[in-house]
């Protein structure tokens, strides 16, 4: 795979974990894509950050303390218009409950932990213009 590189698009990105190691992890995956990002360590700061940023794409965790994703995701949908960012679920384990109802509430797209690269720049493709 040749080295993907969105940094023509100058994309904007806030990725939201409550894990040290998979903030490091997603933010050497979007450098290696030409992207920096910017982080927020729960849901609570993802809204927040949602909310007084212009973000392309919020790569959103699941299970977080304080507010999860699916919460953070209802509440920036309320927040934000329909055109705002595109909200992707990361995530170790989702069951098909979980998977519909982050449909339900307006997720764009779905990449499974551990990430992988080619994954990341599929979803990013598809949603990057």
């Amino acid at each position: 795979m040749t080295k993907p590189d969105f940094s023509a698009l100058n994309p904007r990105i806030l990725v939201a974990d409550d894990e040290p190691i998979n903030l490091k992890v997603m933010q050497r995956l979007l450098k290696h894509c030409g992207i920096n990002c910017e982080v927020a360590n729960d849901g609570i700061e993802c809204v927040q950050k949602a909310e007084s940023g212009q973000y392309d794409v919020i790569l959103m965790d699941i299970n977080m303390p304080n507010m999860d994703g699916i919460d953070a995701t209802r509440e920036i949908s309320r927040l934000l218009s329909p055109e705002g960012p595109k909200i992707i679920a990361v995530t170790a384990s989702v069951s098909n409950m979980q998977k519909q109802e982050c449909d339900e509430v307006g997720f764009s797209g779905f990449i499974p932990k551990p990430v992988r690269i080619d994954k990341l720049v599929e979803v990013l493709s598809e949603h990057l213009h």
